[in-house]
């Protein structure tokens, strides 16, 4: 998909908050659809196993290298998004694409699939110009929600099956939706294999589910980055150099969360040590994947998580669990 952003506009600023009038928040939800779900307009019935994993990879060495950029304007404090008028271009190849937001935008509302990036602070639509997007509720119901700042798209290309219509910038900036809904947000992730499965959820504001285990999120470098400290399997801790993983001032190291990479990507001295033990732990008692074409991935069936992110109190939540309860 090609994006070619004419411009941001900015509107008057609206408290999201007011949108409900009821003592408990309200869960504003949206539907995610993986790539290769049935519900994806990406959807290839013939793709196999193989396909869908080098594709995965390919995504994810896509990401990295963007990443890798970031970092590098960082050094040279090159800025990036930090005026409220301006003109750029920005490109989201159809292989980038893992994930879209099902919602629909406008009055009356215009159902819409954006491309979720939380790489990009910016929402961009193409001929739509709108101040409100219409959520969901777990109660089933829906409500509006005002929004100030929002790109529009004078060019949008991609398969011609393709339906998605923008970008949903999950990004840290402030121009982003989610400094704009409150600066929480959660996402939970299913069976990403089973190309049926229909209950992966994006939360936003305070409804978004902030429970299990916590660690701090450092948002400085408009980043999901944490810290780092070491990496244990089990009940051992790797021998790891705690420098490898260290965030240094000027924008290198760290650990960054980015929902668009499927493979993690790791420094070469955590990577090898840790390859060696998970494959020492695991093969005796999990299903492991063998990808011909990357005979050293170690790939195993896996498991739903549910990720939040509290943007002004620094925190973020992982908690194991079923993505269908967040339905209740």
């Amino acid at each position: 998909m090609l994006l070619s952003i004419a411009q941001i506009i900015t509107l008057s600023s609206i408290n999201p908050t007011n949108a409900s009038d009821t003592s408990k928040p309200q869960r504003l939800t949206a539907k995610l659809i993986h790539r290769n779900s049935i519900f994806s307009p990406y959807y290839n019935p013939n793709a196999t196993v193989w396909e869908l994993n080098q594709e995965a990879l390919n995504r994810s060495r896509e990401h990295m290298r963007y990443y890798q950029y970031r970092m590098t304007a960082l050094r040279e404090n090159v800025g990036l998004l930090d005026s409220s008028d301006m003109t750029l271009g920005l490109i989201t190849s159809d292989a980038g694409v893992i994930f879209l937001a099902s919602m629909s935008i406008g009055q009356p509302p215009i159902p819409q699939l954006l491309i979720v990036d939380t790489g990009s602070s910016l929402s961009v639509l193409g001929n739509i110009a709108s101040e409100q997007l219409l959520f969901e509720t777990t109660d089933g119901g829906k409500i509006p929600v005002p929004i100030h700042v929002f790109g529009c798209a004078n060019t949008i290309s991609g398969p011609s099956n393709s339906q998605e219509s923008g970008l949903l910038g999950l990004g840290l900036s402030r121009f982003s939706l989610i400094r704009q809904l409150g600066g929480k947000l959660s996402h939970c992730f299913g069976d990403i294999h089973d190309p049926k499965y229909e209950h992966n959820m994006l939360v936003f504001g305070e409804g978004a589910v902030l429970e299990g285990d916590v660690t701090p999120l450092d948002t400085s470098r408009r980043l999901y980055s944490v810290s780092m400290e070491g990496i244990s399997v089990g009940d051992e801790k790797l021998n790891i150099d705690p420098s490898i993983f260290k965030s240094q001032t000027l924008g290198d190291g760290g650990v960054v969360i980015d929902t668009g990479s499927t493979f993690s990507v790791l420094a070469k001295g955590g990577y090898e040590l840790l390859h060696e033990k998970v494959q020492s732990v695991l093969d005796p008692s999990l299903q492991r994947i063998t990808y011909s074409q990357e005979p050293g991935l170690l790939c195993y069936k896996g498991q739903s998580y549910n990720v939040g992110y509290d943007i002004d109190g620094g925190k973020m939540y992982v908690q194991r669990i079923d993505c269908e309860l967040l339905h209740s």
